[in-house]
């Protein structure tokens, strides 16, 4: 049995880690998406029909209600700046890979010592994500607390 030829290796590294990359994308696309779904039709279901659960004139702790709106509205704005960065992410990486093609390189491997700037910034880019993806959650669950804090209050106080 021979051993592989170590362009047959780089060809399947870079196929492996093309794989990877996209699969990361398409894991954040569909966080990031469910998250901005929830947070924007939770926002607009609370503008819509808070009214309809509680009466606002008499209601108590509404400072909560509006705590919870501009939660709604940070938790998509940490959507919105995440996916930003997921895209510019993308594209450098794929300016990368189109780069070494154009050189003649495609079956040189990134790992390479002469690589670290790039890699450098796609960490960098890659904690951005991973930050606004985490503060897009949390702000999105302690608004939905928020929320239902100030309903739970005011039902059971009867301000209905």
């Amino acid at each position: 049995m021979t051993e592989p030829q170590s362009s047959d290796l780089e060809k399947r590294y870079e196929a492996y880690r093309k794989g990877i990359w996209d699969a990361y994308y398409m894991n954040i696309a569909m966080l990031d998406g469910r998250i901005l779904a929830l947070s924007a039709g939770l926002l607009g279901f609370s503008l819509t029909f808070i009214t309809k659960l509680v009466n606002l004139e008499s209601a108590s702790f509404i400072f909560l209600l509006v705590i919870s709106w501009i939660l709604f509205g940070a938790s998509i704005l940490a959507v919105l700046f995440g996916l930003r960065y997921a895209t510019d992410m993308k594209t450098v990486n794929e300016k990368e890979d189109a780069g070494l093609q154009s050189a003649g390189l495609e079956g040189y491997s990134k790992a390479g010592p002469n690589i670290d700037a790039g890699k450098k910034r796609t960490d960098v880019c890659q904690a951005k994500i991973e930050r606004y993806n985490k503060s897009s959650f949390w702000l999105f669950v302690m608004a939905l607390v928020s929320m239902l804090t100030f309903i739970s209050i005011n039902v059971v106080q009867g301000n209905q």
